[in-house]
């Protein structure tokens, strides 16, 4: 492995003395250079936490600007897009014209990401370099979601060039699909994070973003709220209810359907479904649960 370039040595510096939070994942990220003509002047960033550069581009940034894009980068890995993008729209197949078509709809969803991103960066007061998207350049609302912003990108606003994308997108980081310059998983020189390792870092940075909070309340508010959001979900208890509700109710009723063949698979015998359900009515087709025991 080359050594890593003096400026990014410094934006990691940077990154981390000012958000010390953040200090595991930014040395979680593995760079590696490349000539690749999709990273040409920019960064990107595989899901392997592996950072692509262009060493030639990196001294015409100020360290503040590279710092910003670093940041910017490892918010992709932190929000794991590569994971909701693929959720959202899916994996490439063996259809090339639908291929084609996902390669457009991944396009517009690192658009949509970036919007997402760099709105909150703009409230940080970050420094980026280059005409960065944001959602007021897109007549977007801010503070929304990234999967809002690319349903409405899609339905027909204009999608335009930003250098802060790089000419191919921020890499497999954003929706998951493999870049021709990317690595190989487990390179021997850069072999990058599994997934596992990956869910470890983003989880022992949002504890460290809610220690830092609690000590010194200092984290940006986007940050505080991913950490929460991540460690400490919101269960909505009341349509957990109302669905459970409404699960009974139905055991309860199909449990009298006549004709042991169309029997719910909830009233046989290895199912969940309570002994009391089948026997309330001994004139039920549906078969006696065995007892086990008092």
């Amino acid at each position: 492995m080359s050594a890593v370039p003096l400026e990014i040595q410094v934006a990691r510096v940077l990154l981390m003395k000012g958000r010390p939070y953040l200090a595991t994942a930014v040395w979680a990220l593995q760079p590696v250079a490349t000539t690749a003509p999709e990273v040409a002047g920019t960064l990107a960033v595989d899901k392997y936490w592996r950072l692509y550069y262009d060493a030639a581009a990196l001294p015409k940034w100020t360290p503040e600007q590279l710092y910003g894009v670093l940041y910017h980068e490892l918010h992709h890995l932190l929000r794991v897009h590569h994971q909701r993008a693929s959720n959202l729209i899916g994996e490439p197949g063996d259809d090339p014209a639908e291929n084609i078509e996902l390669a457009s709809k991944m396009r517009i969803a690192n658009l949509a990401e970036d919007c997402e991103i760099n709105d909150d960066l703009e409230e940080e007061k970050i420094k980026l370099p280059g005409d960065y998207c944001t959602p007021a350049k897109f007549n977007l609302p801010p503070n929304d979601l990234w999967e809002n912003y690319y349903a409405k990108l899609l339905k027909g606003a204009k999608v335009q060039h930003f250098s802060i994308c790089g000419k191919g997108g921020c890499g497999s980081c954003a929706d998951g699909k493999p870049r021709a310059y990317e690595l190989a998983p487990g390179d021997k020189d850069a072999p990058g994070i599994s997934a596992a390792e990956s869910e470890l870092v983003i989880r022992k940075t949002a504890a460290d973003v809610q220690e830092h909070a609690r000590s010194r309340g200092t984290v940006p508010a986007s940050l505080k709220r991913w950490a929460d959001d991540l460690l400490n979900p919101q269960v909505p208890w009341q349509r957990l209810l109302a669905s459970a509700v409404r699960r009974s109710l139905w055991f309860a009723v199909n449990c009298r359907t006549r004709g042991f063949s169309r029997t719910p698979a909830a009233c046989r015998p290895s199912s969940r479904a309570t002994k009391w359900m089948c026997a309330q009515d001994q004139r039920t087709r549906c078969p006696k649960l065995p007892s086990y025991g008092a």
